[in-house]
């Protein structure tokens, strides 16, 4: 997956994955790396606090089919990535213990 797919995913553009189920995104921790690569990386923002602030707006405007859903630990964003069909993550994927129960996607540039 490229850097453009993962942003489109995580901006709400790609709301449906191929198979045709309807994208789930699960957010990092506000504090993690995982949120500071979300926010460098994906929204080209220095601030995570500025990911926050724009699913405000996004869920305000109904941007999303399902509202994202924020994970307190990498652990919850994992079961909650296992527990729901076509959820997406961004976790460091050497933080997953139970590598079985969902399905690690490799973007290029991270």
């Amino acid at each position: 997956m490229s850097i453009d797919d993962l942003q489109s995913i995580f901006e709400g553009r790609k709301k449906s994955w191929d198979g045709g189920e309807t994208i789930v995104l699960i957010l990092p921790p506000p504090k993690s790396e995982a949120m500071n690569t979300l926010a460098a990386k994906v929204f080209k923002k220095s601030d995570p606090a500025d990911v926050a602030r724009f699913y405000l707006k996004a869920i305000f405007q109904q941007a999303f089919v399902y509202p994202p859903k924020s994970a307190g630990t990498t652990e919850k964003a994992v079961a909650e990535v296992s527990q729901n069909e076509g959820a997406i993550a961004v976790v460091d994927a050497g933080e997953i213990d139970d590598k079985k129960s969902v399905r690690i996607i490799k973007v290029n540039g991270l």
